[in-house]
């Protein structure tokens, strides 16, 4: 799980730290998480287009499992386009994620995360020798694989902009 952690860190810094394109045709989304009805803070959700040329969209889910997405620009959503979706949570991220319903996760943000993971010998080149071992996905393993999630979403103009899945 460290290198699909890691993975997810490099795409949400490179997402929210800007890419080349422009926000002008994304549609904003949002939705909310769930675990047997309750809300799931801390968790990274992400939508990976079915198109070649598409571009991932990604967020964070706050206290009450609220998310926004960013492709470009913090906050501006996912371009249209179909997308197969992955969630993962790992010990640690809602005590940091702190987005509150203001938007997504920053870079510092995430940054933090990985911080207080890499402190606690759960992540990072230390880990290993720390025993800690791999960092755990706190979710059933089937979501934060694109292919066994079952997740999926059609984002289109005018058509839904609120995404809500529950990850039993």
């Amino acid at each position: 799980m460290r290198v699909s952690c890691g993975l997810w860190f490099c795409l949400v810094a490179g997402v929210v730290t800007g890419c080349s394109g422009s926000s002008s045709n994304t549609i904003a989304i949002t939705g909310k998480v769930t675990k047997g009805g309750q809300p799931v803070p801390g968790a990274a959700i992400t939508f990976h287009p079915a198109a070649a040329d598409g571009k991932a969209a990604a967020g964070m889910t706050d206290d009450t499992g609220a998310y926004k997405l960013t492709t470009f620009v913090n906050g501006d959503g996912a371009l249209p386009g179909s997308y197969k979706v992955t969630i993962t949570k790992f010990p640690g991220a809602a005590a940091t994620a702190g987005t509150g319903a203001s938007g997504p996760a920053k870079p510092e943000d995430i940054d933090a995360i990985y911080k207080q993971m890499q402190q606690a010998g759960k992540y990072g080149p230390d880990a290993q020798k720390k025993g800690a071992g791999e960092t755990k996905n706190e979710l059933a393993s089937k979501f934060a694989d694109a292919n066994t999630s079952g997740l999926t979403a059609e984002v289109k103009s005018g058509g839904a902009t609120n995404f809500d899945f529950e990850v039993n």
